[in-house]
């Protein structure tokens, strides 16, 4: 008689199974960990333009209408004002639609995660809507306290001050 050497149909279906579980249990963990690392990118860009808005009243004695007034760029494409950046999965905003020019926001596109500064008094928040328990995570991962005046008046929302 010859010896075959090989692997059976069973053991090839019991090796796909266990790399389908393994994918199944990774690939979560692995998009969470991706969006964390946008979210601090956000952040440090939004902490640089919250100083380099910071510099720019110490010169002038008013606020940036722009984002070219600044001393940094923002990699992204601004729009016509140059007061918006579309960058890859946020939104910068320089003055929050031109109703707030004390206030720097980053939106997520991709996710419900809203960051922004508040420049007179240089701090900085974190949002998330409730029903997205990973932008929650993440928000609370970021560090600071739980905002529980704005949790009660947007209760939605899951606010963090981050600093």
């Amino acid at each position: 008689m010859k010896k075959v050497n090989g692997f059976t149909l069973i053991e090839l279906l019991v090796v796909v199974l266990i790399i389908g579980i393994l994918a199944a249990v990774a690939l979560p963990q692995y998009q969470k960990a991706v969006n964390k690392s946008r979210t601090v990118e956000v952040l440090i860009n939004i902490k640089a333009l919250l100083d380099a808005q910071k510099r720019y009243i110490l010169e002038t004695g008013s606020y940036a209408q722009t984002f070219g007034e600044l001393d940094i760029s923002i990699s992204g494409t601004p729009n016509a004002a140059d007061t918006v950046v579309n960058a890859p999965g946020y939104i910068y905003d320089l003055s929050n639609g031109g109703i707030n020019p004390d206030q720097i926001f980053a939106a997520g596109t991709k996710n419900s995660i809203m960051i922004w500064a508040q420049v007179s008094s240089a701090k900085l928040f974190c949002r998330a809507l409730l029903s997205n328990s990973q932008d929650v995570s993440i928000c609370k991962s970021l560090g600071g306290t739980t905002d529980s005046a704005k949790n009660l008046a947007f209760p939605s929302y899951y606010y963090q001050q981050l600093n």
